[in-house]
């Protein structure tokens, strides 16, 4: 398979609509590439890299860094204006310095370490440069909202000391400033990139292969079978489809490449208007990263911030995601009875037991991940491995389903594909974290909210909320 075409059916920001299109040795590179990012990355969850005695633990987010950001500047051009047919220099040249400055923590992660606040001026000038080349591949991926975010943290490390009142801090070096960022544990390549390249990349992938199985189109018909026929029946499919298919997928975009394209047109078919339609979708789609078990990838960094196990996250999030969906429901069938909206024909509803026959076993991953998770107390990590296997395992029950060596090389490219574009993001996440851990800012905003609260806690969470949805307004989820 083409990458390009995996691009196109992935609708992450590297398939937003313009990628690079490459034959020829560059093409067959393209494809290898993200066929051996997730391979590894599924290698290294199952452990096979300790049994080997190769214990690469901090070094393996450096890796994985590394191939996001060759496949973002080799892939997402700089601009709309920029063709596609051909590689410009300077994307070829942020390739390699990325890479070379992220595979340099890579093979040096032991002695990095020790060079913690005495960096030497060849880690000044990769630091450099992994900065520049993470908010430049932000910048492409998810926005330049993002990219200046991470800007303007790095210009409040250095020059802290101009701001006033409450944000005033000491301003610290460039030197002082890369030590910390570039070669500490917990900074850049600290807590998110470990959650970006070990528990969202494996749930990223599981996410693939519900899509490649036909596990995604399983969840529309079963949805189209219970409330299609009811007043504005493709609206409240939209709803339960992505409700379910959240249950296994944290990914929102995702989310709307399954059943958007059905969905969508059947809403629009039965007289919803186009915008009101694709704000359904997105409003549904949405919800599924807050949906369990397998939650967005924010759920994980919470549960990682707040030293708790992602379990008890994910307890605690399944009401309110139930209520996110039950207002959903409700919502649209109030726009369906105020405009008259019907729901789809008899002929067009597929008998709810006999689509339940077809593919009752999509539904036994999720009961071995909430096994894994919830009973064994597993770590989220390798209980996504197992749902994963376990998925290609149960489509063999039917030889209508079974996975073809095409269709799971695809899986694999997809899922590479589909969280390539998620590096950077979290590359910004580390950034931040690190100004907020040097200079002290999240405890002086943390003050500042409590007290402006006055210590009730209602308060602050609405305070907390608002700030949130002004975050929201430019920037990710997982960024917010």
């Amino acid at each position: 398979m083409e990458a390009t075409e995996l691009l196109d059916r992935t609708g992450e920001a590297l398939a937003a609509g313009r990628s690079r299109r490459y034959s020829g040795f560059m093409g067959k590179f393209i494809s290898a590439l993200p066929l051996i990012t997730s391979s590894y990355i599924l290698l290294y969850v199952g452990d096979f890299f300790d049994y080997l005695g190769l214990h690469l633990y901090g070094a393996h987010r450096a890796l994985v860094y590394a191939f996001a950001l060759i496949l973002v500047f080799l892939l997402v051009p700089a601009g709309k204006k920029v063709p596609l047919d051909r590689l410009p220099w300077y994307d070829a040249l942020l390739a390699a310095a990325g890479a070379i400055s992220s595979l340099y923590i890579f093979f040096n992660w032991e002695q990095v370490t020790l060079f913690y606040g005495q960096p030497t001026l060849l880690i000044l000038v990769l630091g450099g440069i992994t900065l520049l080349t993470t908010l430049e591949a932000a910048r492409r991926t998810v926005g330049s909202a993002v990219a200046i975010l991470g800007a303007i943290f790095i210009f409040y490390v250095l020059f802290g000391n101009y701001f006033p009142g409450f944000l005033f801090t000491r301003g610290y070096s460039y030197a002082r400033m890369i030590g910390h960022f570039y070669t500490s544990d917990g900074a850049l390549f600290g807590l998110a990139l470990e959650i970006f390249t070990v528990i969202v990349a494996t749930y990223v992938i599981f996410g693939q292969f519900i899509q490649v199985s036909g596990a995604g189109d399983f969840f529309l018909k079963l949805g189209i079978s219970l409330v299609g026929g009811y007043r504005g029946g493709p609206a409240k499919v939209c709803v339960f489809a992505s409700s379910l298919f959240g249950t296994v997928s944290g990914s929102a975009v995702a989310n709307v490449v399954v059943d958007g394209p059905i969905t969508i047109n059947m809403m629009k078919r039965l007289g919803y208007r186009a915008a009101f339609a694709g704000g359904v979708e997105a409003a549904a789609s949405n919800g599924g990263q807050i949906m369990p078990p397998v939650m967005g990838a924010a759920a994980f960094l919470m549960a990682e911030i707040l030293g708790m196990p992602y379990w008890s996250v994910a307890v605690a999030a399944f009401l309110p995601a139930l209520l996110y969906y039950v207002a959903l429901y409700f919502m649209l069938d109030f726009e369906a009875a105020k405009t008259g909206l019907r729901g789809l024909d008899k002929e067009e509803i597929p008998p709810f037991f006999e689509t339940l026959k077809e593919g009752w076993f999509f539904l036994i991953p999720i009961v071995v991940l909430l096994f894994f998770i919830g009973y064994l107390g597993y770590n989220v990590a390798k209980s996504g491995l197992y749902a994963t296997l376990s998925l290609v395992a149960v489509c063999y029950l039917r030889k209508e389903t079974r996975l073809s060596l095409s269709k799971i090389k695809s899986g694999l490219e997809q899922g590479a594909l589909a969280f390539a574009d998620l590096g950077p993001a979290a590359g910004v996440i580390g950034i931040i974290m690190s100004a907020v851990s040097l200079t002290g800012l999240g405890m002086t905003l943390s003050s500042g909210l409590i007290e402006a609260s006055g210590g009730h806690l209602w308060l602050l969470l609405v305070l907390t909320a608002i700030a949130s949805i002004i975050m929201g307004m430019g920037a990710s989820t997982l960024l917010v």
